[in-house]
């Protein structure tokens, strides 16, 4: 039996130092950091999946606002959630409990897609390059961290609800609560699949197939990824395993979108359809671009629509010079895949640009494509670096870039502090609000609550969205009181009981776009938090007197 070659065993500690990186970090963090940690890590929108994970275990129906059945979520993550939320009532957990859980199962699903890219590289190259060591942080991270640094920690670029953005991109950045781990999971199990499959054939063909549909499965819109490398796949293979190939690829994504049609009425995700203006295309993106090429130092100051930007544009620029260096050379499978996935992520980047409004792109929109800089990278750049300065940069960015203790304390305050004093001030009779938020007011207080941004409304309430009708069918469902957490701060607001109700109108009525137009209706104080911050509003016709406002002493 012949010993493992000191290369070789370098590989793997460079594999598992990778990895190290990414994990212990943040488990430190988590156990260390106090209660509040989780919420530095979960994603704004995250509430809404844990939101429908509470409602889903305990109802036994997927919905948001403990009624309607919606679909505007990733199924399998969504899925996971719901699981993970019936084990914590099972076995009595705390809901920070279980906040913590979602975190530690991303960063298992990181782990485990960072190990399986590592194995798919040494498979087919039988080496790993030292860039590897750089995946926790990322090569696309480390490009925009100058204007990252300038905006945050220079020109002092922070929104007061949210606190100093951590730098988006790291692998860190993705173990935020959402989709997005599980999708670096199956990205690393299709490149793993395709590798190995060193010869046509059926049984192979059905794994590549089942992980294409896995990876669309965990986030929807990395289907353009997944078909473009079953695509060349099957053009290089063709004959029956081809066939095979689209059969376990899109037999899933059918019954997923049967299942969809049945239980919503809605074959596509609402939250997907509400933020899509396919096929009419928008023009505000080309417009921001132009304006950050111009005026980089003025594109700056409007960090949050800047680095939805260059999260789509910063990629497909690299995966396009990658793919121009590899024209006419031979490639072997891993460069191959990297190709077609890189293809696949280049039109989700001109889709996004496209007919995606601005505000809808999240930084956990494009893992896989921010991901693929870095694999990029390390095809390109073949310096020897060494493990120990690249582990040190990397935990420079993770103590000063990425962990910053004031981001999403906002959240945590509302949870820990104000929702529980709403729950007791309503009593056993929770109010039905239209939540102006991303699922914090829902989750916090677990009053029936209507996602007024649409984003995990049920098909009728999406129909009357496009009719623009929607705040009358959530009026007539009940839902007469509104809140906003993070997207209305009162006290930042200068709104207290005394602001006359033109002011009020005036600086809280924006928010209501989404629901349509409610000319005769008008808001009221129903509840003011004691720290003024947070106010629940009634919905009163115009000629209604105010009732009497809920505040605790």
């Amino acid at each position: 039996m012949s010993k493992p070659s000191s290369e070789g065993n370098g590989d793997r500690l460079l594999l598992g130092g990778a990895i190290a990186l990414l994990v212990i970090p943040v488990a430190l963090d988590l156990l260390f950091g106090g209660p509040e940690a989780v919420f530095r890590y979960s994603a704004a929108d995250a509430f809404y999946y844990h939101t429908v994970a509470r409602n889903w275990a305990r109802t036994g129906v997927a919905t948001f606002d403990q009624t309607h059945a919606t679909n505007g979520f990733h199924p399998l993550w969504q899925c996971i959630l719901a699981l993970l939320y019936s084990v914590k009532d099972r076995l009595g957990l705390s809901e920070v409990m279980y906040l913590r859980l979602s975190v530690l199962t991303c960063v298992a699903l990181s782990a485990l897609g960072l190990r399986m890219l590592g194995f798919a590289a040494l498979t087919a190259r039988g080496r790993l390059s030292p860039l590897f060591a750089l995946l926790p942080t990322g090569v696309y991270a480390l490009c925009i961290a100058p204007i990252w640094v300038f905006a945050v920690d220079v020109l002092h670029v922070v929104n007061p609800l949210e606190g100093r953005l951590p730098l988006y991109g790291t692998m860190w950045s993705f173990v935020n609560g959402m989709e997005s781990s599980l999708a670096i999971f199956s990205f690393g199990a299709l490149a793993l699949a395709v590798v190995r499959a060193h010869e046509p054939s059926i049984a192979a063909a059905l794994r590549i197939g089942a992980m294409c549909a896995l990876l669309t499965l965990a986030r929807l819109d990395h289907f353009f990824i997944a078909a473009a490398v079953a695509a060349s796949i099957g053009w290089t293979d063709r004959g029956k395993s081809s066939v095979a190939l689209a059969t376990a690829f899109v037999t899933p994504l059918l019954f997923y979108l049967a299942v969809n049609r049945w239980y919503v009425g809605s074959a596509f995700p609402v939250s997907g359809s509400v933020k899509s203006t396919f096929p009419h295309l928008i023009r505000d993106n080309f417009r921001d671009l132009l304006a950050l090429l111009i005026r980089p130092v003025t594109a700056a100051r409007t960090l949050d629509r800047s680095f939805r930007l260059m999260q789509i544009v910063l990629p497909a620029v690299a995966i396009a010079v990658f793919a121009a260096a590899r024209l006419r050379r031979p490639s072997d499978r891993w460069q191959s895949f990297l190709l077609a996935a890189g293809a696949g992520a280049m039109a989700l980047a001109f889709y996004n640009f496209c007919f995606v409004r601005p505000y809808g792109p999240g930084q956990w929109y494009f893992p896989v494509s921010i991901l693929l800089v870095t694999l990029v990278a390390m095809e390109v750049v073949h310096a020897k670096l060494a493990f120990a300065p690249l582990a040190a940069l990397s935990l420079a960015v993770f103590f000063f870039l990425h962990r910053r203790l004031d981001y999403h304390a906002r959240y945590a305050d509302f949870y820990f502090n104000e929702a529980p004093l709403m729950k007791a001030n309503y009593g056993a009779d929770p109010p039905k609000v239209i939540e102006l938020d991303d699922g914090i007011f829902a989750f916090g207080t677990g009053f029936p609550t209507f996602s007024g941004f649409g984003f995990a409304i049920d098909g009728q309430a999406y129909r009357a969205w496009k009719r623009k009708e929607l705040g009358r069918l959530v009026l007539e469902r009940g839902f007469d009181r509104a809140a906003t957490v993070v997207y209305g701060d009162l006290k930042l607001a200068g709104i207290t009981l005394d602001t006359p109700p033109e002011k009020v109108r005036s600086s809280m009525r924006q928010l209501f776009t989404q629901l349509g137009n409610l000319p005769e209706h008008d808001l009221a104080f129903d509840y003011l938090s004691p720290s003024g911050k947070t106010a629940i509003f009634r919905i009163v016709q115009k000629q209604e007197s105010p009732p009497a406002v809920g505040r605790d002493p």
